[in-house]
């Protein structure tokens, strides 16, 4: 059983009173106060902490109490909020067939969305067509009654009153609610307002709000069985105060925009009863058995005026008196509260100041009592009935300064009566006071490579906002580029913008990126500087090469921490992965993610436990597509020279974002003898250490000697003798494709048997290349030998065209 606290039976001897008159002896009415325990049904508003079964079963017991005062006998389907008291439907019903009672009436309050608030009255049937036409008559009579609180508000011409068969059809054909389907007599169910509305949520805890409700449902009742109305009246209404807003929503045209009062008295004077307002922003005051007649009603609270209202009281009804305090002029107003966004010592740039009033103020004479020393200037501006004052500056505050802000006893409010003390406050600017870009790639007058990507690194995180139409990429005709892949992101306190081109730039060609002033950092604080960057991208040198790797798949690379290079990482940050986000060729490329522990001495090795036979030659190049993170750290490739002796070679240092051709000329490999390429490492730069990156890896190869442009490009297919030859693990089969097609490599041994077939389907225009790893369609290793091998293109332009090549390899 889930315990959840318990309302206590509500017992009010006034309600005595006022039921003298109807008489509802022999009249037997069920009372069910909807849901039961805090369960998943029961609509909790976490902002006023109100619950509905709450506020349901209050007013239930109110009703209860005063229909029994009147004769009835009430049957209640719970007293209690416990979770076993939410009832099946059906037992709900049993319960009033069982008691043959002459009329069922369901309590719930209302939600939606929260902009909405008025009364729903549902009957069993159509609209027109009610299952009990008494019903329907007891919904209109509930709805005449409810309507009459001032609080609800319902702009429409008809009452809301419904047959729940054509309020639900969602739900089938005659289904409607289950708390009235298998009832033996009328029953109607009423939602008395929107408690998911906050200002209804506040009202609705008041207990004395619910009350009230349960009179509209009680004078409903009595009139419904033709009883004479009761003989006292009622009196309530809600207290607020005619200057100051709520800060949550209000139904336009409602009076919910102004702030309710709390811990005020209503004082009705000739009876001297004292109504004393709560603390739950709901304004709510109520008085019952009040006899007919007319009476004066006074209003205090601190900061009014004392405010008498004469009402005239009719008995069986409610007498509404909303009002609206009038301020105390004589009052001197009080500064609330000054305010900036960021601590008093460390005060951004552009940070505005704000002040709040406790009364509307003459803002004339606040703007002539402000100042700001040193002086800087700006521009006011008020919110809130001018009960707020904000001073926005138009130029920047100076960096690590001490500024004092003052207003003079010469603010006044609009009654013209000034504050009573001068106020003034303290505070130190930040040690900046513009956005200032620390790095770039590309920087200005470089030259890059076409694939690179695009990176801004700011002192300070960024309003991504203002980047747009702020930093714009243009060709040499001076037309903007596109961009796409953009993301902003703070690290270590500064700002990132990375952003590739949304087109590929052209070799050979100048290009320019042009940085604005409205760029901003997330304090506001600008870039003021017009900043051109002016670069050219490489000329052309396409190679013709030998495919070792195009990282489709992650083969025998190993984890970074198992190489025997690596040294000064975090395993738990450190990691080697297919990745399918920046590629050269292909779907795939490999990502190396690295964090080094130190500021120095950090290796981090993405090592093959099969290293790849490169040969003896030393006038071919080797290499691959590496894609730069910028972080200038060093990169080396790793080798060995005669199977044991490691060779690392430093090949670049870091300074470049995207993708670029890493190679070198294999006669710097020292030494002689045959030669493996084993690892790719990145080491930390002693002179700009970087302790985190991630750099991207495609397609290793080796160039065997042959420049591409001896090759005839008009040719739709030509074919390079496949590399190494002869082999020992793999091989690679290069070619270039002058349209797109589909490939087939093709081994067959020396009796003419085919012993593979290896099918690229829909490859790109250019060089590309297919791998044998000197396995039979079984995945089995092949013995050493010649094998003849055939490949074959055919253009997907045109099928019917079919290109080959035949050769013969050598494994050993």
């Amino acid at each position: 059983m889930k315990n959840i606290f318990i309302i206590s039976v509500l017992l009010f001897f006034s309600g005595l009173l006022h039921a003298q008159g109807p008489d509802l002896s022999g009249i037997k009415i069920c009372v069910n106060p909807g849901h039961g325990g805090h369960d998943s049904d029961d609509r909790f508003i976490a902002e006023t902490g109100f619950w509905e079964s709450e506020g349901n079963l209050t007013k239930g017991l109110y009703l209860r109490d005063i229909l029994e005062n009147c004769g009835a006998t009430v049957i209640m389907s719970r007293v209690t909020n416990f979770t076993e008291d939410d009832l099946p439907l059906s037992q709900i019903d049993a319960i009033a067939n069982d008691n043959n009672v002459d009329y069922f009436q369901s309590i719930h309050s209302n939600a939606l969305n929260g902009s909405m608030n008025y009364p729903l009255l549902l009957f069993r049937g159509y609209d027109d067509d009610p299952v009990f036409p008494l019903a329907k008559v007891m919904a209109q009579l509930e709805w005449n009654e409810l309507i009459t609180n001032s609080n609800l508000y319902w702009p429409y011409g008809y009452d809301n009153i419904r047959g729940d068969w054509d309020f639900y059809p969602q739900w089938g054909s005659q289904v409607g609610l289950g708390v009235l389907r298998n009832l033996n007599m009328p029953g109607v169910l009423s939602e008395g307002s929107f408690h998911d509305y906050y200002p209804e949520s506040w009202r609705l805890q008041n207990l004395d709000y619910r009350r009230c409700e349960a009179w509209n449902l009680a004078d409903a009742i009595v009139n419904y069985f033709g009883e004479p109305a009761f003989t006292l009246g009622l009196v309530t209404g809600v207290a607020r105060d005619p200057y100051k807003n709520t800060n949550y929503y209000w139904v336009p045209g409602s009076n919910d925009e102004k702030l309710p009062i709390n811990e005020f008295t209503a004082t009705l004077l000739s009876l001297n009863k004292v109504y004393q307002g709560d603390t739950l922003n709901n304004g709510v005051f109520f008085f019952d058995s009040i006899a007919p007649g007319s009476y004066s009603l006074i209003f205090e609270a601190d900061g009014y005026f004392n405010d008498t209202v004469d009402i005239s009281v009719t008995g069986g009804q409610t007498t509404i008196v909303d009002r609206w305090l009038p301020f105390d002029t004589t009052v001197a107003p009080v500064v609330l509260s000054h305010y900036m966004p960021s601590l008093p010592d460390s005060v951004g740039a552009t940070e505005s100041i704000t002040f709040r009033f406790s009364s509307p103020m003459m803002t004339s004479s606040v703007e002539t009592a402000f100042s700001i020393t040193p002086a800087v200037n700006g521009q006011f501006s008020w919110d809130d009935d001018d009960k707020t004052l904000i001073f926005s500056h138009t130029e920047t505050f100076e960096k690590a300064t001490e500024y004092t802000v003052s207003l003079s006893a010469e603010a006044k409010s609009i009654w013209n009566v000034p504050i009573e003390t001068a106020y003034s406050f303290n505070f130190i600017t930040k040690n900046r006071n513009r956005l200032a870009l620390l790095d770039s790639y590309p920087k200005n007058n470089s030259i890059v490579n076409p694939k690179l990507q695009f990176r801004l690194i700011f002192d300070a995180p960024l309003a991504s906002s203002s980047l747009i139409n702020n930093v714009i990429l243009y060709n040499s005709n001076n037309d903007e580029i596109s961009k796409w892949g953009a993301v902003v992101f703070e690290d270590e306190g500064r700002g990132n913008y990375f952003f590739l081109p949304q087109e590929d730039l052209n070799y050979n060609e100048n290009y320019k990126i042009v940085l604005s002033p409205g760029i901003l950092d997330e304090d506001g604080t600008p870039y003021y500087e017009t900043t051109e960057i002016n670069f050219s991208t490489q000329v052309e040198n396409p190679m013709t090469f030998s495919l070792f790797d195009d990282f489709e798949n992650i083969g025998t690379w190993t984890d970074p921490d198992d190489s025997q290079f690596t040294q000064g990482t975090d395993p738990s940050l450190t990691s080697f992965a297919i990745s399918p986000y920046f590629k050269i060729s292909g779907y795939s490329s490999g990502k190396l993610h690295y964090q080094f522990t130190e500021t120095d001495g950090g290796i981090c090795a993405e090592t093959n436990s099969v290293p790849y036979e490169i040969g003896s030659g030393k006038s071919t190049e080797f290499g691959m597509w590496i894609f730069g993170d910028l972080s200038y750290n060093l990169l080396e490739y790793g080798f060995y020279r005669n199977s044991n002796m490691n060779e690392p070679i430093f090949i670049d240092t870091i300074d470049w974002a995207g993708w670029d051709l890493k190679y070198i000329n294999k006669s710097e490999i020292p030494g002689d003898g045959n030669k493996q390429f084993h690892s790719i490492m990145v080491k930390q730069n002693p002179l700009s250490p970087s302790l985190k990156g991630e750099i991207f890896i495609d397609d290793i190869f080796q160039v065997p000697g042959v420049n591409i442009k001896n090759i005839d490009l008009n040719k739709d297919f030509y074919f390079i003798q496949n590399f190494p030859n002869p082999f020992e693990e793999i091989t690679n089969f290069s070619y270039y494709l002058s349209v797109d097609a589909d490939v087939k490599l093709e081994i067959f041994n020396l009796l003419g048997q085919k012993i593979v077939s290896i099918e690229k389907t829909a490859q790109k225009t250019g060089m590309q290349s297919i791998i044998w790893n000197g396995k039979d369609c079984k995945n089995n290793n092949v013995g050493s030998g010649t094998y003849f091998y055939k490949i074959t293109a055919i253009p997907i332009s045109n099928s019917s065209v079919q290109y080959q090549k035949s050769g013969v390899s050598v494994k050993y």
